[in-house]
């Protein structure tokens, strides 16, 4: 394996890293306006403004986790590099995807949880 091979799915992981790292203060800052574009869309996350908003705030804690897991790994896979492991370096960006990826479900699990609740309370509110 060269690095033509390792660099695509490098790049690939790097920017997945970067809009976790861009969104997650976003979304706990509650500055995250609800769009068609981007944001975790569930049926209890697009109710309202309200379930929106608070959906990704809980979630933000592991987005930055997400963020921080792919950046972790991305070093590691460029200082093997260095020495010409390639295959290592593959590896690790294959690591580094699966856990960001497990961050970013447990995100989505998360904002969907907070945004249901939020429905079920206005639900039982007269």
């Amino acid at each position: 394996m060269e690095l033509v091979g390792v660099l695509p799915f490098m790049i690939g992981l790097g920017l997945i890293t970067l809009m976790a790292r861009v969104l997650a203060p976003m979304m706990r800052d509650r500055k995250l306006p609800r769009n068609d574009r981007i944001g975790i869309k569930t049926r209890h996350t697009r109710a309202n403004d309200t379930a929106w908003i608070e959906g990704h705030h809980a979630a933000a804690p592991h987005l930055v986790r997400a963020g921080r897991a792919g950046q972790l790994f991305l070093l590691a896979a460029a200082l093997t590099c260095l020495p010409g492991w390639f295959a290592v370096a593959f590896a690790l960006t294959g690591a580094g995807y699966l856990v960001a990826a497990a961050f970013l479900v447990l995100s989505g699990r998360e904002a969907n949880r907070v945004a249901r609740t939020l429905a079920n309370e206005a639900e039982t509110t007269p």
